[in-house]
């Protein structure tokens, strides 16, 4: 009580900060049904990972929300390309509520060219596709979405399919299988 209000210019500069802090790309923005939604996936030899964005008029884009996870033992030993469709599957379903229904197409972001062939909408499946791409594509196809080409150096989603907690404590385990290679 009676204390004295001191507002320096220290204190308005630190104001100011939060302020456009608060007001840039770097927090987590609310869906609009009305803007274009961006899932970017990304899948590691230990883990999966998303983001969750939505394109703005201006033409940045601002993240809805952020999705990760460890793979499991079963699912390391998945050839590549069944990794990464794996992450896709696993993204959609995590941000069902914001992909299933939409009127405007979703736009989905890997950085694994073989998938466009599987999962883009202008062809069918290819024949020699195996059953479990096969059951992804099926499960898949009752969205409405675009599927794009980024260059791994710029998906936003690859630090999120790295850094899963569990896939550090296997890069510090260091087991190996017969194979020669790492396993938890």
């Amino acid at each position: 009580m009676g204390a004295k209000w001191m507002w320096s210019e220290a204190h308005q500069s630190a104001f100011e900060t939060v302020k456009r802090t608060l007001e840039s790309e770097l927090v987590l923005s609310h869906y609009d049904p009305r803007l274009c939604t961006v899932l970017t996936v990304d899948a590691s030899p230990t883990g999966l990972g998303a983001v969750l964005a939505q394109q703005q008029e201006d033409g940045s884009e601002r993240v809805i929300a952020f999705a990760s996870r460890a793979l499991t033992p079963s699912e390391r030993v998945y050839s590549q390309i069944q990794k990464e469709a794996t992450a896709i599957i696993f993204d959609v379903k995590k941000f069902h509520q914001y992909l299933y229904g939409r009127a405007d197409p979703f736009v989905l972001k890997t950085d694994h060219k073989p998938l466009l062939s599987i999962f883009g909408n202008k062809k069918g499946i290819p024949e020699m596709t195996a059953n479990r791409l096969q059951r992804y594509a099926l499960f898949f196809s009752a969205y409405n979405y675009t599927i794009q080409y980024v260059r791994s150096a710029n998906n936003v989603a690859d630090y999120l399919s790295r850094s899963h907690p569990k896939a550090r404590d296997c890069r510090r385990k260091r087991r190996w299988d017969i194979r020669g290679e790492r396993r938890c």
